[in-house]
This record gives structure tokens, sequence and C-alpha cells, in this order.
């Protein structure tokens, strides 16, 4: 018991967000590159899909949940549903168990995110909200972008049996453990979230900023195919994240020092330029440039959008509005989606994504705040 009681103490309390960040995140991202060998070769919509699906759902149910109750059991209770989850996925005797057990993953795995937010914010405060989650936002960029290659890399050797219950258990386990005893600072007051300007513009803002990142990650090998680039470009994602991260850092800190708006305008600014060069010129280079710099940006986006939804919400609310903030992204990752299967070509693509952050560009400045929290 001592031992237990020594090794909680020995991670902060950041730590411990992360990890289970990383838990979260790992889960939802490792499973694409092994959907080869899952029972004979699933397709990877399988294996997605119904993850996404349930994930997107199940956020506002969360935030709710973690405004009422201490954050740590929620987030432990949402780690060790995952871990269970994890383990039906890899003990799956068939494609209908292997749906069922994803689409458990994502509801499960949705309690992380908002409850970790609205954690690290509140323990920060109003005046270091950006710096807080800019460390839980690099963690989602190394799940997403290391995720994958790690389970293509031992998935040969071990199986995705193995590679499930590695990437998907083990982690969730871990981190419950440590985050049970985890604690928000108690808020003064009590009720339900009631949406203001500066929250809608929030919650729109993301909702424009996905459906256009999530649209050029989903289509990107026939955009590049279409702008002449013949070889394998999908190598270019993760190098564009990688060039992202350090931007998270100082995008959390440039919303801490002078208030969400003007860095999030920044950011719209110059991924949309990015993007419109890329729509409509007939370089390769020029082509690359801009829209590997639009994928690079949106890791800015990330902690500038944290900071509004955090500073705008009551304190007794934060998880739920954080919650409302994930719904909105994936319900933009989905409409994006949705349009792009009308585009006639790859340069309506493009040029779509460029209109959807230039729009996300005009909400921030007319909707998000302008001044640092003076607390």
């Amino acid at each position: 018991m001592l031992l237990h009681s020594k090794a909680r103490r020995s991670v902060s309390a950041a730590g411990r967000v992360y990890l289970a960040t990383l838990a979260a995140y790992l889960t939802a991202d490792f499973i694409a590159p092994i959907s080869g060998s899952t029972l004979g070769g699933v397709d990877a919509g399988v294996l997605v899909v119904p993850f996404c699906a349930a994930f997107a759902l199940a956020f506002p149910l969360w935030g709710r949940a973690a405004d009422r109750h201490p954050a740590g059991a929620v987030l432990a209770f949402s780690l060790v549903a995952l871990a269970l989850s994890g383990v039906l996925l890899a003990a799956a005797p068939s494609v209908a168990v292997v749906v069922a057990a994803r689409a458990l993953q994502g509801a499960a795995a949705a309690g992380v995110p908002p409850t970790a937010q609205a954690l690290l914010a509140s323990r920060a405060g109003n005046a270091s909200t950006g710096r807080a989650v800019s460390g839980m936002m690099v963690v989602v960029a190394v799940a997403t972008l290391g995720g994958p290659a790690v389970a293509s890399t031992i998935d040969g050797p071990l199986g995705w049996r193995a590679t499930s219950l590695l990437l998907g258990v083990v982690p969730a386990v871990g981190a419950a453990f440590l985050c049970a005893p985890l604690r928000s600072v108690a808020a003064t007051a009590r009720g339900g979230l009631r949406p203001t300007p500066a929250l809608v513009a929030g919650w729109a803002c993301s909702t424009l900023v996905l459906a256009a990142y999530w649209t050029l990650l989903t289509r990107w090998q026939s955009i590049v195919d279409g702008a002449g680039i013949g070889s394998n470009m999908s190598v270019l994602l993760p190098l564009a994240g990688a060039v992202g991260i350090p931007l998270v850092v100082g995008a959390g800190r440039a919303a801490d020092r002078r208030g969400p708006r003007a860095p999030m305008v920044r950011t719209m600014a110059a991924g949309a330029a990015g993007l419109t060069l890329a729509a409509v010129t007939d370089s390769k280079l020029v082509f690359l440039a801009g829209a590997c710099a639009a994928l690079a940006l949106y890791w800015s986006y990330l902690p500038v959008v944290s900071v509004q939804i955090q500073r705008a919400a009551p304190a007794h609310a934060r998880a739920s509005a954080a919650g409302i903030l994930y719904s909105s992204m994936w319900l933009g990752a989905a409409l994006g989606g949705l349009a792009a299967v009308a585009a006639p070509n790859w340069r309506f693509i493009v040029g779509g994504a460029a209109v959807s952050w230039a729009l996300a560009g005009v909400v921030a400045w007319r909707g998000f705040l302008p001044v640092p929290s003076s607390a």
C-alpha cells in the first residue's frame, strides 16, 4: 500500500492527465494500420467508423458527469471501461464483436478529453490555461502520429490481438490507477451550462476547422494524385504534424499572454492563405508548401480554442463546455467528409477547406475573447 501511494505521488497531476490522454488517443488511432491482419483482413473503416461515431456522441455525457463528480473518479471510470472494451476487442471471435468492441472503446475513450481539459484548466487557473492544455495537445499529437507507427511495427511479430492489448489496454489500466485520486478545484456554484456568444464562437470555430482538416487527411492521397504528384505522399502527414507540435506550445502561451482572439485569427488566416495557394497553383512545390503549412497549423488551433472554451465557461461547467467542443470537432469532421464526396475535383476540396478556415477566422475575430485573463 505504501509503495502504491509513493508511486502516485511521484507523478504530477498534469503527468497523470497526459497519460490518460495518451491512452485515449492511442486507442483511437493505433487500429487502422493493423486492419489487414484483423480476423483475416477487416476493412479499416469497420475499425475506425464505430469508434468515431461513439466517440463523438458520448463527449457531452461525460462532460456533464465530470462536472458533477470528482474528475479523477470520472477519468478512472472511463479508462477502466476503455481497458475492458480493449480486452473484448483482443478476444473478439467475429467481425460483429469487433464492431461492438470498437464502439464501446469510442464511448469509453470520450470520457478522457473533456475531463482532462477541464481538470488541467481548473488547476492552472485562467491565466495559465493555455500552457496547461498545450501539454495535453502535444500528447494528442504524439499519440495520433506515433500510435499507428508503433502498431504497424509490432503487429507483424506479435499479431493484432497482442498489439490491441499492449496499446489499447495496458496504458489505460496504468492511467486509471494514477488518475483516480485527482480532483478539480472546487467550483462555488452549481447548475447547467448556458451557451454564451463566446462559447458558441468556440464551438462553431471547431466545426469549421475540423471540417477542413479531416477532409484533407482522409482525401490526401487522391488530392496529391490530382495535383500530379505521383508517388505516395502519405509520409508528409506525420511530418507536417511533427512540425506543428512545437507550434502547440507557442500558441498556448500566446493565448495566455494576448487572449485567444489574436492567435486564432492569425492561425486561421495563415492556414486559409496556404490552402488557397495550394488550390489554385500549378506548381507542385507551392501546392505542397501551402497544404502542409495548413496541416501543421492545425495543431496551433487546439490549445487556443481550448483557452477560449475554458475561459468562457463557468467554473462549474468547464467539462460540459469541453464535451460540446469535442463533439463539434467530430461533427465538423463528418460534415467535411460528406461535402468532399460531392466535390468535382481536388481543387474544390482544397479550396473548400480554405473557405472553411477563412470562415473560422471570421468567427474568431467576431466572437473570441480579445484580452488575456486578469486572474
